[in-house]
């Protein structure tokens, strides 16, 4: 749940375009988090090893088709947003050797400049995961930025866009 939580946060924040390199907004729909309660019945506490375990298993990323879409709409928005360093951050470790960071980062700001207050709706993702690659299509409610098998790779604990 936590997981969640947090990439909901995320997701508020980085939402990034990509229009030639990105894409936009959010899909509008909203997630729903579930809590539960626990019962007065106590349970065994886990011991230190199990406990270090499930912490692990709680901090790893994870590596599937949600989080691949929560990637792709935070590159969307912080590339629409003009947030460059956000949009950076997103790109594979090949694409920031082949892209200078501070022209990257220019023309991002650039971009959302020209969007300010007018931003691109995502409205429809669908990605393919296989092992550590995957690819995004998505579309928007205007302008000319769907994509269709945009790649993708799971590396430094994340998602990164991969087309560069």
């Amino acid at each position: 749940m936590m997981k969640k939580l947090i990439a909901l946060m995320v997701v508020g924040v980085l939402l990034v375009g990509v229009a030639a390199c990105g894409t936009s907004g959010g899909t509008g729909a909203g997630e729903h988090v579930e809590t539960k309660s626990r019962s007065s019945t106590a349970k065994p506490k886990p011991s230190p090893a199990e406990s270090s375990s499930k912490a692990a298993e709680a901090a790893a990323p994870e590596n599937n088709a949600d989080a691949l879409k929560t990637a792709v709409k935070q590159y969307s928005d912080a590339f629409f947003n003009g947030s460059g360093m956000g949009a950076y951050a997103l790109l594979s470790q090949r694409c920031q050797a082949v892209n200078d960071e501070a022209t990257f980062e220019t023309n991002v700001v650039a971009v959302g400049q020209q969007y300010k207050g007018a931003l691109p709706m995502m409205t429809s993702i669908s990605v393919n995961v296989t092992g550590d690659t995957g690819t995004a299509t998505y579309s928007y409610d205007r302008g000319n930025f769907d994509q269709a098998n945009q790649p993708w790779v799971f590396e430094r604990n994340g998602w990164k866009y991969n087309q560069c």
